[in-house]
This record gives C-alpha cells, sequence and structure tokens, in this order.
C-alpha cells in the first residue's frame, strides 16, 4: 500500500506515516529520476520519536537546573537589596525624628539604582542639616533685627506735639528691619526744635547712624534744659550733631538733615539744611476754599543748605530765618517719598507730591494728623503693591500753626 501511493505521487521526495499491523511507521522516500528508481527508509514511529523525547528531558531538567540557580542568586540579591533598603528605611525614620547627621553606609553598596539612591540619601541628608542650620542662623538674625527694631522705634516722638497753637504729626517707614531715616521734636522752653534726618542707604549700618544721632540730640537737649536756655544755639546743635554722625560712621557714612528752631512767641523759624530735601510752607490765602489751593501757594525754603553731617568735622553753617503766620502749614519729608515705582519705572514728581499736600490741606483740617494720614496714604497708593518693598525708607512729617492759646 505504502509502495503503491508513492508511485502515484507526483512529489520528488516527502514523508509520511503508515501502518503495519498494529505497528506505526515512518516513512521516507526520493525519486531518483535518472535511474527511474525511488529509495525508501522506514523507521518505527516511536523509535524517531525517542530522541526528541530524551531532549526534552534534558531539557527539563536543564530547565530546573537554571531555576534553581536564578533563585538563589535572586535570594542573595534580595537579600542584599533588603538590608541596604532597610538601612535606609531606619535612618529615613530617624530623619523624620529630627536626626539630621544620620548617613546609610555606602561602602558596600552596588553601582545600580540602590546604590545610588543610598548616596542621593546621604547628599540630602547633609543639605538639609545645612539647611537646618541656615535657618536657626537666619531665625536668630530675624529675631536680633526685630529686637533692634524696635529698639529703634524708640528713637521717635511716642505721639504728636500739640501746643501753643502748633501742632506736629509725623511717620517714619522703613524699607527693612533697620531704617536710616531718623525724626525727632522737642520744646525747650519757648522754643520748639524739629529735625529730620536720612542716612546714606538703610539697614543696620544705617540704624548705627540714626542711633548715634538720636542720643546726641536727646543729650543736647537735656543739657539745654537743665541749664534753661533762653535761646537755643542751633550752630552749637549742628556742630554736635555733625561730631556724633562723624564718629559713628567713621567718616564713611553720612546724614543729610534739616533742623528747624522755631520762636514759639514769635514764630520765627530759624533753619540749617545740611543736604536734605528742602522744607515746604504752604501759606493759605484769607478766605480760600479748598480747591482754590494749589502748588502755587507752596514756598520752598532752601536757603542754608550745607554738606550732609559725618562727612568732615568742620562746618560751614548757613542760617536761614522765616516768619511763620497763623494757617501755616509746614512739610518735612524724606527722598524716599520720591523713589522709583518697582511697577512701571515711575516717580513721585515734586508737582504730584505738592498735589497731593495741597488736595489734603483743606482751611478746616486744623491739625497736623489730619492732614498726614491722608496724604501719606495717597503716596504709598501711588506706589501701589511695591510700597511694602520700597528701596529707601520714608519719613514724612507735617505741622500746623495755629492762634497761640491765652496764657
Amino acid at each position: 500500500t505504502f509502495f503503491q501511493s508513492i508511485s502515484k505521487a507526483t512529489f520528488q521526495n516527502g514523508v509520511r506515516d503508515f501502518k503495519l499491523g498494529d505497528d506505526e511507521w515512518i516513512a521516507a522516500f526520493q525519486r531518483l529520476n535518472t535511474q527511474g528508481l525511488v529509495v525508501t527508509g522506514m523507521i518505527p514511529k516511536d523509535r524517531a520519536f525517542s530522541a526528541a523525547q530524551q531532549l526534552i528531558g534534558k531539557s527539563i531538567a536543564l530547565g530546573i537546573s537554571i531555576l534553581f540557580i536564578a533563585t538563589g542568586i535572586t535570594l542573595l540579591s534580595v537579600r542584599s537589596l533588603t538590608r541596604q533598603l532597610k538601612e535606609m528605611f531606619e535612618a529615613t525614620r530617624k530623619v523624620a525624628e529630627g536626626d539630621f547627621t544620620v548617613r546609610v553606609d555606602t561602602s558596600k553598596s552596588t553601582n545600580d539604582e540602590v546604590g545610588g539612591l543610598a548616596v542621593s540619601f546621604n547628599s540630602m541628608a547633609e543639605r538639609i542639616d545645612e539647611l537646618m542650620i541656615e535657618t536657626a542662623d537666619k531665625a536668630r538674625m530675624e529675631k536680633e533685627l526685630e529686637t533692634a527694631q524696635e529698639f529703634q522705634s524708640r528713637f521717635f516722638p511716642p505721639e504728636s506735639y500739640e501746643a501753643h497753637g502748633i501742632t506736629i504729626s509725623g511717620s517714619y517707614i522703613p524699607a527693612s528691619e533697620c531704617a536710616g531715616d531718623w525724626w525727632h521734636y522737642a520744646q525747650v522752653g519757648n522754643h520748639l526744635i524739629v529735625i529730620v534726618g536720612d542716612v546714606t542707604g538703610h539697614g543696620v549700618a544705617s540704624a548705627l547712624v540714626t542711633a548715634a544721632a538720636h542720643s546726641s540730640f536727646m543729650l543736647l537737649i537735656r543739657q539745654f534744659r537743665q541749664q534753661s536756655r533762653i535761646d537755643i544755639p542751633i550752630f552749637e546743635l549742628m556742630e554736635a550733631m555733625n561730631s556724633a554722625i562723624h564718629a559713628a560712621g567713621n567718616g564713611h557714612s553720612s546724614m543729610s538733615m534739616i533742623a528747624c528752631v522755631i520762636d514759639l512767641n514769635t514764630r520765627v523759624m530759624q533753619m540749617i539744611n545740611a543736604s536734605h530735601p528742602p522744607l515746604y510752607v504752604l501759606r493759605i490765602p484769607r478766605g480760600a476754599e479748598p480747591g482754590e489751593i494749589t502748588i502755587k501757594n507752596f514756598k520752598p525754603l532752601m536757603k542754608g543748605r550745607i554738606p550732609p553731617l559725618g562727612e568732615t568735622l568742620s562746618l560751614e553753617l548757613d542760617l536761614m530765618e522765616y516768619t511763620l503766620e497763623v494757617g501755616d502749614r509746614i512739610f518735612w519729608y524724606t527722598d524716599g517719598v520720591m523713589e522709583t515705582r518697582l511697577s512701571d519705572g515711575a516717580k513721585l514728581s515734586k508737582t504730584q507730591y505738592l498735589k497731593v499736600l495741597a488736595q489734603n490741606s483743606a482751611t478746616s483740617k486744623t491739625h497736623a494728623h489730619e492732614i498726614l494720614t491722608p496724604a501719606l496714604k495717597e503716596i504709598l497708593d501711588f506706589y501701589g503693591e511695591g510700597s511694602a518693598n520700597r528701596p529707601d525708607d520714608i519719613t514724612f512729617v507735617v505741622a500746623t500753626i495755629g492762634e497761640s492759646p491765652i496764657t
């Protein structure tokens, strides 16, 4: 039957299954065209597949061996991995508890992601430790600056002045924790002294100079009162202030200053200006309505300008006198009022500044505080959000001259 099927086949060669009784065979054939013969070969099927079964058995044994070897290697690797992970877990827990000195041992770490993680953890812990030290130092510095700011706030008048028909009110806004601006007033006998100063720059160094200026001023006022001085020697005042500022700044810091001494009887005001912005006197015409007050009614007092205090020990003082009248408003300020606006670089011009003062100097406002508060608000509104982050300190002082009370 097999030979008959081969003779009928059209293929040159092939392999076929066939049975002889109960036995299964595999037969292959190849035609030899040149001789007209067919070569065949036969093998029992179970013998043919015995090699494959042996190969399958060997493959299974090899697979099981590879599995056991891989499992052993994996267990060793996992053990090393879990050990490093456990060390990092313990180190992380200690960091969470506040111990930033803990480090992971990287001497036995492998050059893989886990080893890199251990090195990164140590770098992170070192950086956190440094940041904690920096934070503690910063907190300590901020606390010291707060203390310095609170201490410096005592250099300024605690309240407004109101006596002899004159009212004075002022405000200072530091650009940082410590200011380089300073102002004060004091009455000695029948004289009222008003002084406004501005140290170059701002911050702690400038605040130390203001401390020297304040101390010198208060010592002089105490001395004048003890001596029951009838007149106030403004030249002596400025020379003493200059010596104190020069000593505090060692010639490296200077302070612009304007000092005024008002005779409460005659209303004659003496003034010396040490490179400070001029003060402005607003003289309101009699019967003028608030809307009729313009910048033309302001008079800048420019005479008496000398170099800033503290640059040199020798001063060539120049005095100016001006007679105040009932209804006059006097305005002192530091140049921080006209600093650059951060949002667009614009500045508050002197014209705009005077318009603000004119608009808030209604004739019905007889107390300096009534003028200062809304005027200062408009100035700060001009700077917008940048008013909280100005490059310089702001000091703004207002005085009003009224009728002297009958004594």
